[in-house]
């Protein structure tokens, strides 16, 4: 009986498999009030003047477990009055964790003009995939910058 006991056991454990995924450095993402981030600051981007005949932005990435750089990073580009938006290349968090994930959106979010996430590795470990998608949107997407140019002839 004990033999039957621990093979059903096997069994339930082997065939479960696809039934449970667990992260050990993962809490579920509930309650942060981050939702598509992405797409609200892709129209912020969209809605701005964009008379002049140049755009400047800000590449950054590799956020994960720099947060004091990043604060300062972000606080640098506050004191700046010629940047339009910031990218953020990727690797927002180390392990995927929902926690990173809000740890540095909290300090993004401070940031005077919009910014926009690219999905990196290290994001996509545990069930980084499905935060980055619930907070940021999906990791696949494109916006385009429409730029109008007038351009003067004297004669």
């Amino acid at each position: 009986m004990r033999n039957f006991i621990l093979l059903v056991l096997f069994v339930f454990l082997v065939s479960s498999c696809d039934y449970f995924e667990y992260h050990p450095y993962d809490i579920p993402h509930k309650g942060s009030g981050y939702h598509h981030i992405n797409a609200k600051n892709m129209e912020r981007i969209a809605a701005m003047d964009q008379s002049g005949d140049t755009i400047r932005f800000v590449f950054m990435g590799d956020t994960q477990r720099f947060y004091d750089e990043t604060v300062l990073c972000v606080k640098h580009i506050n004191r700046r009055t010629d940047i339009d938006f910031v990218i953020h290349g990727g690797d927002i968090t180390d392990f995927g964790t929902t926690k990173e994930y809000i740890w540095v959106h909290d300090i993004m979010k401070k940031l005077t003009v919009p910014y926009v996430a690219m999905v990196g590795n290290h994001d996509l470990l545990g069930h980084g995939k499905d935060v980055f998608d619930d907070i940021y949107g999906s990791f696949n997407f494109s916006f385009i910058l429409v730029i109008s140019l007038i351009v003067k002839i004297n004669c």
